[in-house]
């Protein structure tokens, strides 16, 4: 080979060699992405959440430069604004759903179909079943259900033990009547008040754990389709409780203030949330298990209690323009290593299996004061449906169980009222 040719070869193999070099030297910056997402409040457990799981996505895919825009209302405002979205077809990239949304944002045509998506992640292995069911519509995923809470009861261990009450007593239909009297009592003579009950809008979700303790379901399918599934002696005796309770001394509050009053030293015993456990202060929580409990609804006698679970759900909006982006960040919020700090900050309570296992659970149970008591809520909860005419449902029951408080009907004709109507919105 001539000199000439022996040049031109080493010429052309110095440029093929350079050539990765010179393309890695000029790798494009990173792609800017936006993603806006609407939350509910209160707006702290989302700066958390978003952030950590910002930091996971970047790591994960450092060739997108990631924003992520979000505005949070107030749960009364939630659902209007979310509707009004849907109407007009706004841009948007997640949304938070209330669980009983769901069905009502799919039917407008808002809500993604993410069931190939959720299956591929695992969804069915990752989610208990009833938060499974709560993430579906018509058998389709158009939600992952992010976190749950559970009603519970809460009491002040002082004034107990002055009533000289147990907290056993707490536990059965029949104790927990003798017992509020007491508790009253006791608690009076401390200048406090004695137990409170939920009412106004919030009555018939705080009934619906009675209801579940005797079998009884909000609503059932038949060959018929859906019906009520409280027209029965589940529902009755349900009813006839919650008359019994307000005639015993216990308070059906139209102000609910979700658990302050009791934080604030105002009530001796109060049906909460998990939630409460997050408004007592740092100071509170260092010795919080010597001065307060919590436990289940009461049950009747030899019947397994059951509580009702709430949440929130994520979902993406058929209006994105990054629904691969999108879901991607979501699954970066679900991951347990971002969530779990988010639980345990907040004390809400996992949907995935994984993190109410170890070693998550124990992470849970140190910044949780009683993750034991909410743990086991998780086997004993419910949920509502998440149809459209699910809030029509609940209208017809609350009318009901107010008639019922006021003597204006018998639990029986109340119920029996309550399921025609029901009924009736499949006719």
């Amino acid at each position: 080979m001539g000199e000439i040719k022996k040049w031109l070869v080493f010429v052309v193999l110095l440029s093929l060699m350079a050539t990765p070099v010179m393309a890695a030297c000029a790798e494009p910056a990173p792609t800017k992405v936006t993603l806006t997402a609407y939350f509910s409040a209160p707006e702290f457990r989302w700066d958390l959440l978003v952030a950590t799981a910002k930091e996971k996505f970047k790591k994960e895919n450092p060739n997108i430069d990631l924003e992520v825009n979000y505005t949070v209302y107030p749960y009364e405002e939630m659902s209007g604004r979310l509707l009004a979205m849907a109407a007009t077809r706004t841009k948007a990239d997640i949304i938070a759903v209330d669980q009983i949304w769901l069905g009502q944002f799919v039917e407008t045509g808002y809500i993604k179909d993410i069931t190939d998506e959720a299956k591929k992640w695992g969804i069915e292995k990752k989610l208990s079943a009833p938060y499974l069911e709560g993430s579906k519509y018509n058998g389709k995923y158009y939600a992952v259900w992010l976190w749950t809470d559970a009603r519970l009861l809460w009491y002040r261990k002082d004034v107990l033990e002055k009533a000289n009450v147990e907290v056993g007593d707490l536990k059965t239909w029949k104790g927990f009547l003798n017992a509020v009297p007491k508790i009253k009592e006791a608690a009076e003579a401390r200048g406090m008040r004695g137990v409170a009950f939920p009412g106004a809008a919030w009555l018939v979700d705080w009934w619906y754990p009675f209801l579940f303790q005797n079998g009884g379901k909000i609503l059932i399918q038949t060959d018929g389709g859906d019906e009520a599934g409280f027209d029965n002696d589940a529902g009755i005796e349900a009813a006839k409780f919650l008359l019994k309770m307000k005639q015993a001394g216990v308070e059906i509050r139209t102000d609910w203030k979700w658990g302050e009053d009791f934080v604030d030293g105002s009530y001796a015993a109060y049906f909460g949330g998990t939630w409460v456990l997050g408004k007592f202060s740092e100071e509170k929580l260092a010795n919080i298990r010597e001065q307060v409990g919590v436990t289940m609804f009461p049950a009747p006698a030899e019947k397994e209690p059951r509580t009702l679970n709430g949440g929130w759900l994520l979902s993406v909006p058929v209006t994105t323009e990054y629904p691969e982006i999108s879901w991607e960040f979501i699954k970066c919020m679900l991951d347990p290593d971002i969530l779990t700090p988010v639980l345990a900050e907040f004390g809400y309570l996992p949907t995935n299996k994984e993190i109410a296992e170890e070693p998550y659970a124990s992470q849970l149970g140190q910044n949780i004061a009683f993750w034991s008591e909410f743990q086991k809520s998780l086997s004993l909860g419910g949920g509502r449906p998440n149809m459209p005419e699910y809030p029509l449902v609940a209208e017809v029951l609350y009318e009901a169980l107010l008639k019922v408080l006021d003597q204006k009907a018998t639990p029986e004709d109340a119920i029996h009222a309550a399921a025609e109507k029901v009924n009736a919105l499949w006719r």
